[in-house]
């Protein structure tokens, strides 16, 4: 509920009930990744996500929910507890009672959500699990957010070295490209795009909302930038001097400001997926490949403007190896069969498994990309966005996403 940007969930203060509001959502599927139990699901067909609401409208007429009502052995039901009062005891409460018999080590952690579920019945073994927990299925590539966060971040890396930076126009418009490529793949995503407008409405609790905000205040500074450096080239056009002493200031404005805008709407991009509590996506990781993409393309615009300087290539080859460490560091816990299981173990074995093409694929581009830019940088930039592409789809494939033991869907699915 509060990671939607447009307010499409409330909750009702009397029963605790979360409902979605199918007339606010925007399908942007962000709920989807936040709810650990894998609940709301994506309607294609109508183009927003959707959830149990516990037939509140029976519930309100004295009548069970559906679900209950069908059971043939009334394993399931529903009741009314104390939250205050459970919560102050040793297992976590509950709306919702089963008579499932399901182990604790395969729910996820009740410090995200403080559920209401509770499961009566037989003791089970500390050591039992999940049966599809070792099952190595690639989530969903969600593309349209590949796309999105690499070349913002790539552009936001190009933009921010070419501000600062004389007879660089060509790095400029060329970020400024990629930036506004990227920001054109996010629209792809949302099932309701023509209502993204509501973004506002979740300002104060949802990432995602900032994300959209920070980026749009950003946007404005290489659009700035070019028409600026375009000014000059217009036949006939004669500016005042003092307009272009005002003009000379904007300038420099918009280039110191693309330094604090650019790394804080990155920030944001890193807290969006780190609030989901997803092992892969916490903050230090989210954070080493998001700002190294930024480093990177930074790096490879300062070589582009300097060719043949030795700081500029030693910078970009510094700031594309510095990426790929944390990501290869990972993998040692996929070479051994006998590690125990852990959702980063859960990663890397999808890595090195089903996943194993796209990786080797992902570290061969960056390597052929350090080794180009040295001869010619702008043609290493493709092969860069390429292997950047690459490792963006591996951080949502191979993420382990929690969810209810016993769904043996194909995980990530949009439904």
């Amino acid at each position: 509920m509060n990671g939607c940007p447009v307010g499409a969930y409330e909750k009702d203060a009397d029963t605790g009930i979360v409902r979605h509001l199918d007339d606010q959502c925007i399908g942007c599927s962000y709920c989807i990744l936040k709810c650990p139990y894998d609940v709301p699901k994506y309607s294609k067909k109508r183009g927003i996500v959707r959830k149990c609401d516990m037939c509140h409208q029976r519930l309100a007429e004295g009548e069970a929910p559906a679900c209950v009502q069908a059971c043939p052995t009334e394993a399931i039901r529903i009741v009314t507890v104390e939250t205050g009062k459970e919560r102050r005891t040793a297992t976590p409460t509950t709306l919702f009672h089963s008579a499932l018999l399901v182990p604790q080590s395969a729910l996820p952690s009740s410090s995200i959500t403080l559920p209401t579920t509770r499961y009566v019945g037989r003791g089970v073994p500390a050591s039992a699990f999940a049966a599809d927990r070792d099952a190595l299925v690639p989530q969903h590539a969600h593309w349209p957010l590949v796309l999105m966060l690499m070349l913002t971040q790539a552009g936001v890396g190009l933009i921010g070295s070419a501000g600062f930076l004389p007879a660089s126009f060509p790095v400029l418009l060329t970020g400024t490209a990629i930036f506004f490529t990227g920001m054109a793949a996010s629209i792809f995503h949302l099932g309701q795009p023509l209502k993204a407008w509501r973004f506002f409405l979740g300002l104060r609790t949802s990432w995602l909302s900032r994300e959209i905000l920070a980026f749009s205040l950003f946007a404005l500074i290489p659009i700035f930038l070019c028409v600026l450096a375009l000014l000059p080239h217009v036949p006939n056009l004669t500016i005042p001097d003092f307009i272009s002493t005002w003009l000379s200031l904007g300038e420099r404005i918009a280039a110191y400001s693309a330094l604090p805008l650019g790394p804080i709407a990155v920030f944001i991009s890193v807290m969006i997926y780190h609030d989901t509590h997803r092992s892969l996506w916490r903050f230090p990781l989210g954070a080493a490949r998001f700002f190294g993409t930024v480093a990177s393309f930074a790096g490879l615009g300062n070589l582009i403007a300097h060719p043949g300087s030795g700081i500029a290539m030693l910078m970009f080859a510094v700031a594309v190896m510095l990426k790929l460490v944390p990501e290869i560091r990972i993998l040692r816990l996929g070479e051994d069969e006998d590690t125990p299981w852990s959702p980063d173990t859960h990663s890397a074995r999808l890595q090195l498994g089903p996943l194993g093409v796209i990786l080797r694929s992902r570290v061969a581009l960056a390597l052929i990309a350090i080794v180009t830019a040295f001869i010619h940088p702008w043609s290493a930039l493709p092969i860069l966005i390429l292997a950047d592409i690459l490792e963006r789809q591996l951080f949502f494939q191979s993420v382990h996403a929690p969810k209810m033991p016993g769904n043996f869907g194909r995980p990530g699915t949009r439904h």
